[in-house]
């Protein structure tokens, strides 16, 4: 969000614009009810929502699908172990499977993910 906006969010746009990213499935729809909740709350009109989802499309970001049930079983289990959602079990489950860092602005996932040796960002 716009009012959210900050040096850390620049550099992860910055890396995510020259490194790319590696997304669950479920990001975009994360993204689009965020952004539908901010429109709500009258943060941002559906004009700059459009835009924003412009720009995001524009990155060099990849959406992997979970695949198997193993990942399923894998997502469900870090949920369970760590007291999270499921949701928030497959950015950490994605990140572990593909080797790559987590950027996110929830401390309390950002420690599980050092807990499990991903790196963040």
């Amino acid at each position: 969000m716009p009012d959210e906006f900050d040096a850390s969010a620049e550099a992860l746009l910055t890396h995510v614009a020259n490194e790319g990213a590696i997304v669950p499935a479920l990001w975009a729809y994360e993204v689009e009810n965020a952004l539908r909740n901010a429109h709500r709350r009258s943060r941002l009109t559906v004009a700059d929502a459009l835009a924003t989802m412009t720009r995001l499309r524009a990155l060099p970001i990849r959406v992997v699908d979970a695949g198997d049930g193993v990942v399923f079983r894998d997502a469900f289990t870090l949920a369970v172990d760590h007291a999270i959602s499921v949701y928030d079990a497959v950015y950490l489950d994605t990140a572990r499977r593909h080797g790559a860092s987590i950027a996110s602005r929830d401390e309390r996932l950002l420690k599980i993910a050092e807990t499990l040796g991903i790196p963040r960002f």
